[in-house]
């Protein structure tokens, strides 16, 4: 519990410090009433091929006006390695480990994915509704 609302205060910190609207990218599908957007980035994108290290991949979707989108369900695999995904917990206000993300009130969900003993690199995918961005983390 202690470290949920830790890891969520330090996900909002750092997304306000490096906010930039022009590296958003839209994603918008056929049945999308509205358009919406995901950003996707990672603390790092090629880690040690060794089956213990680990980046964190973060998630944040938000609306045409550039408002984040709470409560929303999202998707989110890899292609390889493992990865724990933590949703918004709105009971106990806090990220929790869940099979099935939400979004926190900032539109922020994340993951933590750890290496293969494998060297590749692996596609990370996150789907919101019939919205979906992708970003690639390299195993050394």
């Amino acid at each position: 519990m202690r470290y949920g609302k830790l890891i969520y205060f330090l996900l909002t910190f750092f997304f306000i410090i490096n906010c930039n609207p022009s590296d958003y990218k839209p994603f918008s599908g056929p049945s999308s009433d509205s358009e919406l957007f995901i950003k996707m980035w990672a603390t790092d994108y090629s880690i040690p091929a060794d089956g213990e290290s680990s980046t964190t991949i973060f998630v944040k979707v938000f609306d045409k006006d550039n408002n984040p989108v709470s409560g929303k369900d999202v998707i989110l695999n890899s292609s390889g390695g493992t990865l724990e995904i933590y949703g918004y917990d709105y009971e106990e206000q806090a990220f929790k480990k869940t099979e099935f993300p939400k979004t926190s009130p900032e539109g922020i969900i994340y993951g933590i994915l750890t290496s293969d003993k494998q060297t590749k690199t692996v596609k990370i995918l996150a789907m919101v509704e019939d919205i979906y961005s992708s970003i690639y983390i390299t195993f050394l």
